[in-house]
């Protein structure tokens, strides 16, 4: 007679009383990770607003009528170019801002499928 292994029967309330409880938990970390995307989004966003607004006044100082020695002449060129460099930044910002802003779309459709179970 060949050997078998004993079985321990597992009931249907053993294991349905766990899975609330990690759907519950489940449901807890996607609301805080949509919460860390959204202040993520949002933080970026405040960024690229002072970032573009920078921009704005380097690009004035740039191009005033005032300068007029070749240092100072230089000095506006180096504005300008610190103003496309941040104008750079401030674009990879707006991108990054749109990716957090889908991660917390999804992260919200995931969390409306997990409690239409």
């Amino acid at each position: 007679m060949p050997e078998t292994m004993p079985t321990v029967p597992i009931a249907v309330p053993v294991i349905g009383p766990t899975l609330p409880a990690v759907d519950a938990v489940r449901a807890q970390i996607l609301r805080e990770l949509q919460l860390v995307a959204l202040d993520n989004a949002r933080a970026l966003q405040a960024f690229d607003s002072g970032a573009r607004d920078i921009c704005s006044g380097l690009r004035l100082l740039a191009n005033a009528d005032t300068w007029s020695s070749p240092a100072q002449r230089c000095l506006a060129l180096e504005a300008e170019l610190l103003a496309d460099a941040i104008s750079l930044v401030a674009t990879a910002a707006a991108l990054a801002e749109e990716d957090y802003r889908s991660v917390h779309d999804a992260l919200a459709l995931e969390s409306a499928a997990l409690s239409a179970r």
